[in-house]
């Protein structure tokens, strides 16, 4: 209908939708201007609903902490969204993130009944029963941008999205764009799901229970969350030229991808290494090279969140020279921790130096993917300690019982990946060879029917090696190798154990006058 006044009002609106108008003149005659841009108004939801279903694995474990949150513009109280009494040994154990303090980029402090979970905020949260909350509670208040602000400390912090729809991060780096510095980029999300740490491109609605760590690099006061129903001209101006359809449910079909910094340049060459302890997927880590990277941390690495409850990590290390997401700093000559570790290429093989930790004496089986993607002739993990080598292309491209097992005495232990052609590689793998001759314990020990037993060891130099097998009476069984070897590592299948009789034997290793023992058992 025609409008004789210079406003107009819609009276017949409703909360979660979306609306477009665009205004024409009309003449005496009848005839018709052309129609003006097109303007949007959202309408957020009045309510959002919490629907938080969070398991923890076993009663008590440490390694089941999740990162939890919920939606909405309330604050409840801890005490009464979680039952239970909190407390060590009791029902439930919460922490929250305080951000930077000190020497660390992080600081958890526990909390109970009386902690709030604010709008926009995340804790940490074990309990001895799954966690199920159905809630609704009154929507945040949006400014006139259609924008809400979450406070932020410097360091890590605990965040999560109170909208009740996702939003797509980089929508989220764009609206945060104007309050970096030069140089400086919004880095990414981090979501601990299937106990590994993942960096997702959206950031999921907080009705579903889901807290994320984002690490304030750029020391931002505040984190400008984008209504995901709510978009900026630009968007509808591509929206009313056909570019970007409404689907009538307040969001659009069209999304843009996140990208990372170097999407645009040339191929990625990366792989990812997995760590698995019994059979379940523990951590990983995504090694790449890149022209333009750097040998201290840059634009291209992640690093890696706070792991304070979690199982064995796998990262890589790297020197902290500049703040990750900036392209300058000083210097700190810290070490760092990382899930994504980019390196220049240069002369000789490329390095990366890993971590393993929190092992508490497991064994950690360390799987490769895409190796390929690397395009180096020659791959090795090795294992520092005991100079254990491992050829990851060869281990890829065969059977999984070829997958490196790392098996540490302590806490800990320390890796080295190797890439580059085979002659580099193989010469930087004797810089890295064992200072003495090493027999390590056999596997499987005892030995069941039907299990060949493997020998693992290193030899700090080459030599004359015999690897023999005597019972108890000191008879020599069998020679399970013989022969001049190079330094390394080697690793032997005893095949003929399987046919001896059950007792104790004794594997010995000799070489240029030294001499190893280990005892094995066979259960028949």
């Amino acid at each position: 209908s025609p409008i004789g006044e210079v406003t107009y009002v819609d009276a017949e609106v409703s909360s979660g939708a979306r609306y477009y108008y665009r205004v024409t003149a009309v003449g005496a005659s009848g005839a018709e201007s052309a129609l003006s841009p097109e303007a949007t108004v959202a309408l957020p939801p009045e309510t959002v609903q919490a629907e938080a279903q969070v398991s923890f694995g076993e009663a008590g474990d440490p390694e089941g902490y999740r990162l939890v949150a919920l939606p909405g513009a309330v604050e409840p109280d801890l005490g009464d969204v979680v039952s239970g009494e909190a407390g060590q040994d009791q029902d439930y154990r919460a922490f929250r993130e305080e951000g930077a303090s000190g020497s660390q980029d992080y600081d958890l402090e526990e909390c109970g009944p009386g902690c709030n979970l604010g709008p926009g905020t995340g804790i940490w949260l074990l309990h001895r029963q799954d966690w199920s909350y159905q809630e609704s509670y009154e929507s945040v208040d949006l400014s006139e941008e259609g924008t809400y602000r979450i406070s932020l400390a410097p360091g890590w912090n605990l965040i999560s999205n109170p909208f009740g729809t996702e939003v797509a991060w980089n929508e989220v780096q764009s609206a945060n764009a104007s309050a970096l510095a030069d140089g400086e980029t919004l880095g990414p999300i981090y979501a601990l799901r299937s106990g590994t740490w993942r960096t997702p491109s959206e950031l999921s609605s907080a009705r579903s229970g889901e807290a994320f760590y984002l690490n304030n690099t750029a020391g931002l006061q505040s984190l400008t969350l984008p209504n995901p129903n709510a978009r900026d001209s630009a968007s509808s101006n591509a929206l009313a030229s056909g570019k970007e359809k409404s689907r009538g449910d307040g969001t659009t079909g069209e999304k843009k991808a996140a990208t990372r910094p170097d999407a645009t340049s040339k191929p990625i060459r990366s792989m990812t290494l997995r760590a698995y302890v019994d059979g379940t997927l523990s951590s990983r880590v995504e090694l790449g090279i890149k022209g333009e990277a750097k040998t201290s941390v840059g634009r291209y690495d992640a690093k890696a969140p706070p792991s304070p409850f979690g199982g064995p990590t796998l990262r890589s290390t790297a020197n902290a020279d500049t703040a990750v997401g900036t392209t300058s700093g000083t210097a700190t000559g810290r070490t760092v921790k990382l899930l994504r570790d980019y390196r220049p290429e240069g002369e000789g093989p490329v390095q990366f130096s890993l971590t393993l930790q929190n092992l508490k004496g497991k064994g950690v089986l360390v799987e490769p993917v895409g190796p390929s993607r690397l395009s180096a002739e020659k791959i090795l993990l090795i294992e520092r300690e005991s100079g254990r080598t491992f050829d990851l292309k060869d281990t890829f491209e065969s059977e999984k019982g070829k997958t490196p097992a790392i098996r540490p005495e302590g806490n800990a232990a320390s890796l080295v990946v190797l890439a580059g052609t085979a002659s580099e590689v193989q010469s930087k793998r004797r810089e890295l060879s064992p200072d003495e001759m090493e027999l390590f314990p056999t596997y499987p020990n005892p030995a069941a029917p039907g299990e060949p037993v493997t020998i693992e060891y290193t030899l700090p130099e080459e030599g004359n090696v015999k690897l023999e097998v005597y019972d108890l009476l000191g008879r020599r069984i069998q020679t399970v190798e013989e022969g001049r070897k190079e330094d390394g590592f080697y690793r032997a299948r005893w095949q003929e154990s399987m046919r001896l009789p059950s007792g104790t034997y004794f594997i010995r290793l000799r070489s240029r006058g030294a001499s190893e023992t280990q005892k094995v058992t066979l259960i028949r």
